[in-house]
């Protein structure tokens, strides 16, 4: 009966609706490991309650056994009155059974939510990132580096400059094509976050 009681309060919070993202800024210092940590209780959570209704059901076993070979050792004339704790237990074990299931099937609504909710998250920074060398790194080194040099060694180094700058924008490009095809596959799955992603996808 305990164990029937903590799943009950558990359907309770795996069925309420809870908005994260909007409840937790983009301006919180690191929803990715916030949302990490809910994943990781929430998983726990799923361990503790199995193990829960796995020694409920061994205790309730082991008490119809034992109540069984009591009736078979020992006659008594009126055996229904013995028989009445037993059926209590059946009653409360298939009670369990069925709250066991709906729960599991709660959480794993619940835990789809807090998998998509990381996905964008993921995605969102992923796109801030991209977003800020192409701002702050690429746009800037574009509009100041117009002239070519006026010796060979300046011209020198910013060949080498250059150069590095093409490797990165290279690279930010590869993950600007990964983000894109990322963003394509989430919306195409009907991710609960698709207009903000393709929003980001808009952005970058």
């Amino acid at each position: 009966e305990q164990v029937c009681s903590v799943l009950d309060s558990l359907e309770r919070e795996y069925k309420r609706e809870d908005d994260w993202l909007s409840r937790h800024a983009s301006g919180d210092h690191d929803r990715a490991t916030l949302i990490a940590q809910l994943i990781n209780k929430h998983q726990e959570q799923k361990e503790a309650f199995l193990k829960a209704c796995t020694l409920a059901r061994r205790t309730a076993e082991t008490f119809l056994k034992y109540s069984n070979r009591s009736l078979q050792y020992f006659t008594h004339p009126n055996e229904s009155t013995f028989r009445g704790p037993e059926t209590k237990v059946k009653i409360i074990l298939e009670k369990l059974l069925t709250q066991e299931n709906r729960v599991l099937e709660y959480w794993t609504n619940k835990k789809k939510r807090l998998d998509q909710n990381q996905q964008y998250v993921l995605f969102e920074r992923s796109a801030r990132q991209s977003l800020a060398w192409i701002k702050e790194e690429g746009d800037i080194y574009l509009s100041t580096h117009t002239q070519v040099g006026n010796t060979p060694e300046e011209t020198e180094q910013l060949l080498e400059e250059h150069n590095s700058f093409k490797e990165k924008a290279r690279e930010t490009r590869e993950k600007v094509k990964l983000l894109l095809q990322l963003a394509d596959t989430l919306v195409e799955k009907g991710h609960a976050h698709a207009p903000n992603i393709k929003q980001w996808v808009e952005e970058v």
